[in-house]
């Protein structure tokens, strides 16, 4: 079955290829979206809001790949073509990681002691989540430096490495290193 750029086929075939066409975008569209809302115990509602802001730009930019923006007479943004945009699975471990943090962070505090999450404040996928998080008065002082987090290290702390098997991979090999001995 080959198809021109603009040929039309026969709507017996066309029904059931788009059908499993929105099929496969909506479990790819959703998963990341899904899984991180419950890694950072989100209700129900701020969920359906993900979901919903996440279906919405994926139709608009679906939209935009098949009917492109002409960019003067030589530029233009989209193919042309049926390709489904979407959410990426490329945020979900920092987002994971600092959702999963931030549980870890409340049951410290629920005891009456003190978590911070060490990772690297300047270079990483989740900024605009970072700032977020930072900018609520519970988490204010909770994100550090790996620097400030050597400085401030005593004996009996404990540290906790989220969503990472590899040492070489974690934000600050000098704390792991320090708490090893």
């Amino acid at each position: 079955m080959v198809y021109q750029l603009d040929g039309r086929p026969s709507l017996a075939t066309a029904v059931p290829l788009g059908l499993q066409h929105v099929l496969a975008m909506f479990t790819s569209n959703l998963a990341p979206i899904l899984i991180i809302a419950s890694v950072c115990g989100l209700s129900g509602a701020d969920t359906v809001t993900m979901v919903q802001c996440a279906m919405f730009v994926s139709g608009l930019t679906t939209f935009i790949q098949l009917y492109p923006l002409r960019l003067g007479s030589r530029y233009q943004v989209g193919a042309r073509l049926p390709i489904v945009m979407g959410t990426s699975f490329t945020f979900v471990p920092t987002a994971s990681a600092v959702g999963a943090a931030g549980g870890i962070c409340c049951a410290a505090r629920k005891r009456g002691k003190r978590a911070q999450i060490v990772m690297d404040l300047e270079r990483n996928a989740s900024e605009a989540l970072l700032a977020r998080v930072r900018s609520m008065p519970e988490y204010a002082d909770t994100f550090i430096s790996g620097g400030e987090a050597f400085l401030k290290m005593q004996p009996g702390a404990l540290l906790v490495v989220v969503d990472t098997n590899r040492p070489e991979l974690v934000d600050s090999p000098q704390v792991l290193d320090a708490c090893n001995r």
